[in-house]
């Protein structure tokens, strides 16, 4: 249904995450993220779901998928984050829950544009100089998570997403 799935609330915190979807051996219905405070008929609080500097990321046009049940809070953020949410067809024009311009959901947030992946079909996730997500990040974040996946540092300037930039391939 989706690379990464909250399902029936909880509390979750996610920095310098990198979550894509570029499935491409069948239909792809699902989302690169799915955030849900149900599941069936059982309904739980989201009490949190934080993302900072992060990469939502993906091959479809809009990459988010929120699903609430009105009887439980459902508390979410995206901190210093690079999104793809292109809904073309204004599907979720007035839907609350996807207004990126409201601090308290979205700070410091790029929509649709290019993470520039090295190789994204073959999830080689890790981004160019180019990037866009390149200094996203809010540096406090940062420091909580010196290092990226390759173990380069990040305490200055950093990317936004689980690898800092790079050139070499």
């Amino acid at each position: 249904q989706a690379s990464l799935g909250i399902y029936a609330g909880g509390n979750y915190h996610f920095k310098h995450s990198t979550i894509a979807n570029y499935w491409s051996s069948s239909i792809r219905k699902g989302r690169a993220l799915f955030i849900s405070n149900q599941i069936g008929n059982i309904s739980n609080p989201l009490v949190n779901a934080a993302f900072d500097n992060c990469i939502i990321y993906g091959s479809g046009q809009m990459e988010i998928t929120l699903s609430k049940n009105e009887s439980q809070p459902f508390n979410y953020l995206f901190n210093h984050c690079l999104i793809r949410f292109n809904d073309q067809t204004a599907e979720h024009k007035n839907n609350p829950l996807y207004d990126f311009s409201n601090e308290l959901i979205a700070k410091n947030i790029i929509l649709n544009k290019e993470p520039l992946f090295f190789d994204a079909p073959n999830n080689d996730l890790r981004i160019t100089k180019q990037s866009n997500a390149v200094g996203l990040s809010d540096i406090l974040i940062s420091t909580q998570v010196p290092l990226d996946l390759l173990k380069k540092d990040r305490t200055t300037s950093p990317d936004a997403g689980a690898y800092q930039s790079s050139d070499v391939k």
